[in-house]
């Protein structure tokens, strides 16, 4: 009850707003926009297959900061010659729920972009490559 107590008036001194009993990190009433997007789940919540194109290397992602590193580095290689960095890239909407499909699951379990796969099933990148079977 005392850590208790010295907590809430940390929190109180800090000018920092505390949950309350029904709200949690990360829930609407204290994320915004974004809050839903890192929603503690385990698995897929709808079937989605990802798309997959002709080149070995497949892209998920989106235009966020961490989302084109991947693309940027294979974008780079592509200009130094590197032919085995051809890739196909997908875009995945983090703000409709995209990353919670079935077939971004298989990819990678934590939902998080980017992630990559290859015709080998290898990562690469720091990607997430498909479990195999």
């Amino acid at each position: 009850m005392k850590l208790r107590l010295i907590l809430a008036a940390s929190v109180a001194t800090a000018g920092i707003a505390a949950c309350g009993a029904d709200e949690t990190p990360g829930s609407k009433a204290s994320g915004g926009r974004f809050a839903n997007i890192n929603r503690p789940i385990a698995g897929a919540t709808h079937d989605k297959e990802l798309p997959v194109g002709r080149h070995p290397l497949q892209v998920y992602s989106l235009a966020t900061p961490n989302g084109v590193k991947v693309t940027v580095m294979l974008e780079e290689l592509l200009a130094l010659g590197h032919r085995g960095a051809e890739y196909d890239a997908w875009l995945i909407r983090i703000n409709e729920g995209d990353q919670f499909g079935s077939g971004f699951v298989a990819l990678n379990p934590n939902s998080k972009i980017p992630a990559c796969s290859t015709a080998a099933g290898r990562s690469r990148s720091g990607c997430s490559s498909p479990a195999r079977s």
